[in-house]
C-alpha cells in the first residue's frame, strides 16, 4: 500500500468505496491500484493507493508469494532470498523497530521522502518512534500527546 500515486508504473482508479482499516483503527478509502518497481529486478503488481496513509507498507507475505522467496530478518536487517537459488533478491534495513528497503529502488526513495522528510524536525528520531509504535498517528496528534518532544521544534508537511 502507498500513500504516493507519483511512484506506479502503471494504475487504474478503483471503482466503489472499498475501504481498509489502518492502525489506528479507522477506515480509508482506497483510491486505486496498480504495479510499481521495488528494484530494477522486482515489480510489485496489484498496489493499493490509499492517499491517507503516512507510510508506505509492504506485505511480506505478498512479495515471497509472488517471487517465490524468503525473508530473513536479523537484528538490523532483512534480506530476500530466492528460494531455488538462494540469491539475493532485495534488502531492508532496521529503523526504529521497522525495515526499510535499501537505496537504489523508487519504493525506497518514495518511504524516505514519505516518512522522513514530510516533517521538518531536529532529532526527530524519538518523535518517529512514537509514530510507528502508536500506529502513524498524525504529527499533530503526537504533538498534542507528548509536547515535550516538540519543543523548539516545527512540523511542515510537505507537498
Amino acid at each position: 500500500m502507498t500513500d504516493s500515486s507519483k511512484i506506479f508504473s502503471s494504475y487504474k482508479p478503483c471503482a466503489g468505496n472499498k475501504k481498509i482499516k489502518i492502525a489506528d483503527g479507522s477506515l480509508s478509502a482506497i483510491a486505486g491500484k496498480g504495479s510499481m518497481f521495488i528494484s530494477p529486478s522486482l515489480t510489485l503488481h496489484n498496489v493499493l493507493y490509499v492517499p491517507n496513509l503516512s507510510c508506505n507498507l509492504l506485505s511480506i507475505s505478498k512479495i515471497t508469494h509472488d517471487y517465490q522467496c524468503q525473508a530473513n530478518f536479523y537484528p538490523s536487517y532483512c534480506e530476500f532470498q530466492e528460494l531455488t537459488l538462494g540469491r539475493t533478491i532485495n534488502n531492508a534495513r532496521e529503523i526504529g523497530g521497522l525495515y526499510f528497503l535499501e537505496d537504489g529502488s523508487k519504493l525506497r526513495k518514495s518511504i524516505t521522502s514519505t516518512c522522513f522528510e514530510s516533517i521538518s524536525v531536529a532529532s526527530s528520531d524519538e518523535i518517529m518512534l512514537w509514530h510507528y509504535k502508536l500506529g502513524h498517528p498524525s504529527f499533530q496528534y503526537l504533538k498534542h500527546l507528548f509536547p515535550s518532544l516538540f519543543f523548539k521544534k516545527s512540523i511542515f508537511i510537505s507537498v
